[in-house]
């Protein structure tokens, strides 16, 4: 699904067993305007994801939140500014399992 979307993913991390941090670089802004595109894409995702929330975490930094809410989904959005945390978007790693919140 990530790459019908153009998304070269960088990392897969694995939280509390449910929840996906998918670090990955798009060849549009996930948060510009192609909500027409991107829209669905969350929704494809979340429902593939049997409706447990998951975040993106784009190469331009910006850290995006999707969870179910109602029929749809609620996104909410970060910048990812720890710099502890900039190693996830320099990870070599494909998958990794860990107890992140």
């Amino acid at each position: 699904m990530l790459d019908d979307a153009g998304a070269n993913i960088k990392a897969v991390y694995l939280c509390n067993k449910t929840y996906p941090i998918f670090v990955a670089d798009f060849p549009y802004d996930p948060l510009g305007d192609t909500g027409s595109f991107f829209n669905t894409f969350y929704y494809d995702l979340l429902q593939a994801n049997a409706k447990w929330p998951y975040s993106i975490i784009s190469e331009d930094t910006d850290v995006i939140h999707i969870k179910p809410e109602g029929t749809g989904f609620a996104l909410d959005y970060d910048e990812l500014k720890d710099e502890d945390a900039i190693w996830l978007l320099n990870s070599k790693t494909q998958a990794q399992e860990t107890n992140l919140k």
